[in-house]
């Protein structure tokens, strides 16, 4: 049976917590994946057997969907959770969580951002930057375009 949590569920208090975005950062390093699914579609995704941790990355963002069970496949092996971010809001996650992760996942992080880029989606970050940071960071809102 596979249960989907609907994309953009209102965030929960425990987003606030003190941290959570270096958990985040911390469970995206180890058992995330960001990649372009079809070459075209950006996608961040956690994939774990810990159904709880796949349910508190989708509590803490507020972002994606969760999807499991999968599996088991094989002798040995637990069924999988997966937590999946697409399109814009993987973008603005990976760019949230860039300056915490791992040399190799930042280097991932960029490849995959820039070949999905496009000027339109340029538009959607600037607002979403001016909108999360300020405006004392609208040059650097600027230089997303």
């Amino acid at each position: 049976m596979v249960s989907l949590t609907p994309t953009m569920t209102k965030p929960s208090a425990i987003r606030e917590a003190p941290g959570w975005l270096s958990w985040l950062a911390g469970i995206v390093d180890a058992d995330g994946s960001p990649n372009l699914s079809r070459g075209r579609h950006l996608v961040l995704k956690v994939e774990m057997e810990d159904e709880d941790t796949v349910r508190q990355c989708l509590a803490f963002t507020g972002l994606g969907t969760v999807g499991g069970p999968y599996g088991p496949y094989g002798k040995g092996h637990k069924p999988m959770w997966v937590w999946r971010v697409y399109g814009n809001e993987a973008a603005y996650l990976m760019m949230r969580l860039y300056p915490l992760m791992s040399e190799r996942r930042q280097v991932k992080f960029i490849e995959c951002i820039v070949a999905w880029w496009t000027p339109e989606r340029a538009v959607f970050m600037n607002a979403r930057l001016l909108k999360t940071r300020g405006p004392e960071h609208e040059e650097q809102a600027r230089h997303l375009a």
